[in-house]
């Protein structure tokens, strides 16, 4: 392979692989962000390896999820090739010799940041004056936040989900939810891990969703995030993370945590509008065979 034959922010390094480097995890792992030119791995010396993908963009979304992931075995660190993310010299530093106190400083790598909390796609709206029209930033199926155009009417309120319940002072009961204000006083029958749909101009709850199976929900984290199905099992597990299967609207399931689940409607019916994939992911291989079916109609 020819390193340097494609762009340089289509290319992504891999550092800290050890010996463990294994090309098939690589392309697996990598594959999920988009489609790739070539995976190169260094044998002698071992520890880093290339990643050549087609497009800058999906370089950019694996070098913003995998950067101090554990892949191989070993905890990796991912970056651009330009040295867009960090600029020192690429390749394992050698073992002999020792280095002025500047270059230890210039290799040391910068203080890390702890990543935002991730919010729920029902607090993200915003409007415009020129247009108004009205939107909504949800999860799209890629792990990409994705710009989704709503109704006048359904921009009057949103969707939070209950994460805590408790009894305050003077025996005040309370839901604490995950994107609102405090409730006070609510509907008992609300339970933690139900969704409510809040007005935003009165901030009161108008209705409210069970956590339960058969109703429609969105994935909010992990591996399936932005995927959108039906909730078809919950399976308890004491002292661990409560597991919950899914099934989306072309029949695949798949299982995430009890606390990525977003319940967004009932029954099939959502209470938001989705957008026009319906949360179904794609096969690398579907993703394929849609590109090249588009291009041949083009021609």
């Amino acid at each position: 392979m020819h390193r340097d034959s494609c762009p340089l922010d289509c290319k992504v390094y891999v550092g800290n692989l050890g010996n463990n480097g294994n090309k098939t995890e690589l392309e697996r792992v990598f594959g999920y962000y988009g489609p790739l030119r070539s995976v190169w791995v260094a044998r002698n010396p071992p520890g880093f390896a290339f990643v050549e993908f087609e497009d800058p963009r999906d370089a950019a979304d694996a070098v913003r999820e995998l950067d101090g992931r554990t892949l191989c075995g070993c905890r990796v660190r991912v970056e651009l090739s330009n040295g867009g993310k960090r600029s020192r010299n690429r390749g394992p530093p050698p073992s002999w010799g020792r280095r002025p106190r500047d270059d230890y400083q210039r290799r040391s790598p910068p203080p890390r940041r702890r990543s935002p909390r991730r919010r729920s796609f029902s607090r993200s709206r915003s409007s415009t004056d020129k247009t108004g029209e009205n939107f909504r930033l949800i999860y799209g199926t890629k792990s990409r936040f994705a710009v989704h155009c709503i109704t006048l009417e359904e921009a009057k309120y949103k969707l939070c989900k209950v994460r805590k319940i408790f009894v305050g002072t003077k025996g005040i009961p309370h839901r604490v939810t995950h994107d609102a204000p405090t409730i006070h006083y609510p509907d008992p029958l609300i339970k933690v891990n139900d969704t409510i749909q809040i007005d935003l101009e009165t901030v009161k709850i108008t209705d409210f969703i069970k956590f339960d199976t058969g109703n429609l929900c969105m994935v909010t984290g992990g591996a399936n995030l932005g995927r959108i199905g039906v909730i078809t099992n919950r399976a308890r597990h004491p002292g661990s993370f409560d597991v919950v299967r899914v099934k989306d609207a072309s029949g695949n399931s798949f299982a995430t945590r009890l606390s990525n689940i977003f319940v967004i409607g009932k029954g099939n019916k959502p209470w938001i509008s989705l957008p026009h994939r319906k949360g179904i992911r794609l096969t690398i291989a579907e993703e394929r065979n849609k590109r090249l079916a588009a291009k041949h109609s083009s021609e």
